[in-house]
């Protein structure tokens, strides 16, 4: 609530989308002074789509962070299946400006055509499964070239590679239960589990022998064509929403 404060009075409430939490939380790898780390998506008036386009920018709110985009920004980064921006779709942890709400209805009958489904979303979350595999392993192997020793980088490791191991073989699992970590795998943050001898070794050559196969994935992929055109249509719908307030 806070970050969506703080948001609000920066942007102005009609700009604004939602605020969804991202990271440690969705994950179930979060302690009790773990952040709280948000992304405010917001939806351009005229005068932002035209003249004076909104960028990437980090409101502060006490110690934590609210990055802010628009919806545009997002869905770019939902097609390069960035693992940061998808988990936006699944998060529990959100605050919705009730003049968009209909656009994010999950299960709920919507006013609109093109609201954001949970069925669009797993689509969404699989629009390019190549480059999920690709994104997801080099996002892990830096983070864990890092700092090899350091326990939280480990557990994001190996959440990675769970979450790997079942998106290439389960395209039936929901992305939110391919995400979250096991109890043993968020235990490795706080020392309750064990670290194998090798293990680091081994979750190093799991990333480099998915990116070299990533190619073998690709046929999992959704129907890219059918996703394009609804996010296409839903990006729309948001920016009429938008102007219709004005």
């Amino acid at each position: 609530q806070k970050h969506y404060d703080r948001a609000v009075e920066h942007y102005g409430e009609e700009n604004i989308f939602g605020v969804f939490c991202y990271g440690s939380w969705n994950y179930g790898t979060n302690t009790p002074d773990s952040d709280v780390d948000t992304k405010c998506i917001l939806i351009p008036d005229l005068y932002h789509l035209a003249l004076k386009p909104y960028e990437v920018k980090h409101l502060h709110v006490d110690d934590e962070v609210c990055e802010c985009m628009t919806i545009m920004h997002m869905v770019e980064n939902w097609k390069k299946q960035n693992i940061n921006f998808l988990e936006i779709l699944f998060t529990p942890y959100c605050i919705l400006n009730e003049d968009y709400a209909d656009l994010w209805c999950g299960h709920r009958e919507a006013e609109w055509e093109y609201p954001m489904t949970f069925d669009m979303a797993e689509l969404v979350a699989r629009y390019d499964i190549k480059k999920a595999v690709m994104s997801m392993s080099g996002q892990a192997l830096h983070t864990i070239k890092q700092d090899p020793t350091d326990l939280k980088k480990i557990m994001n490791g190996a959440r990675i590679m769970r979450s790997l191991a079942i998106l290439t073989s389960n395209p039936s699992a929901s992305y939110i239960d391919v995400i979250r970590a096991t109890p043993k795998i968020a235990g490795m943050r706080t020392g309750e589990t064990k670290i194998e001898d090798g293990f680091i070794e081994e979750m190093i050559s799991y990333f480099d022998y998915m990116m070299a196969h990533a190619d073998d994935f690709a046929h999992l992929s959704s129907d890219k064509h059918k996703v394009d055109e609804y996010l296409n249509k839903f990006v729309l719908q948001m920016i009429r929403q938008r102007i219709a307030l004005d």
